[in-house]
């Protein structure tokens, strides 16, 4: 899938295209279906100021043989042929766990007693600023293991050519964590808000939010449904 069929920019097809990885995440709100959005900042250099999923690029640490063992419960072949690569299919899981609780603060894990996922993200930022024990390294001293069995693969989405960046998308849809709040790092994101489909499509009708294709197309797909369990049983398991 692409966001469009044609590039009518004009422009080079010479930007490289990256791996990439996002994850929808889900709820049962009051009255009905919600989904998570947050606003880039505007100052971003990739679809500023939209609405969008939690995501980001594949880094070379997401395929790092390390994270085999953290998680148990998804292989990197079954991953690699839910996706249908020959190999290292797991990295996007890994990139889209990592990214959620980046940007969104949501961590898919199991965590020590003396850990909850603001805590953790509090330390990792901590760290990444020092130059000190990173990600993975974080994942490992405390033994945490990534929930990947509770990322169920949705589509996947090519930029076309003409913005300055080019990313070849996995989109993941998740369940939102009990006892976890969503929160934006005023960095790459800048609001965070939990909104059925159709407010959120009916808010970018109205001009209140700017939406690119892909997020625009889930969520059309996901309006079609009433919770959660509807969600995953006909837009996942039925594939």
């Amino acid at each position: 899938m692409t966001f469009q069929k044609n590039d009518p920019t004009g422009a080079t097809h010479d930007i490289p295209i990256q791996a990439a990885a996002t994850l929808v995440l889900i709820r049962d709100g009051k009255s009905g279906l919600e989904v998570l959005l947050q606003q880039r900042s505007p100052d971003a250099i990739f679809v500023g100021g939209a609405w969008v999923f939690p995501g980001g690029k594949v880094d070379e640490e997401d395929s790092d043989p390390r994270w085999h063992e953290l998680s148990p419960a998804l292989s990197d072949q079954q991953a690699s042929q839910l996706i249908e690569v020959e190999q290292n299919g797991l990295r996007y899981w890994i990139a889209a766990i990592r990214e959620a609780f980046e940007e969104a603060g949501v961590l898919l894990a199991d965590l020590p007693p003396s850990f909850n996922s603001q805590k953790l993200r509090h330390q990792l930022n901590d760290n990444v600023e020092n130059a000190e024990t990173n990600w993975l390294g974080l994942c490992e001293e405390h033994q945490i293991r990534l929930h990947t069995h509770k990322l169920h693969y949705l589509s996947r989405w090519i930029t076309p050519p003409g913005p300055p960046r080019r990313y070849d998308t996995r989109f993941f849809l998740a369940a939102m964590p009990e006892g976890q709040q969503a929160t934006h790092d005023d960095y790459e994101a800048i609001a965070t808000r939990w909104l059925s489909p159709n407010d959120a499509l009916k808010q970018r009708d109205e001009g209140k939010i700017e939406l690119i294709f892909p997020t625009l197309m889930t969520l059309k797909k996901l309006s079609e449904f009433k919770n959660c369990e509807a969600v995953i049983a006909n837009m996942v398991d039925s594939k």
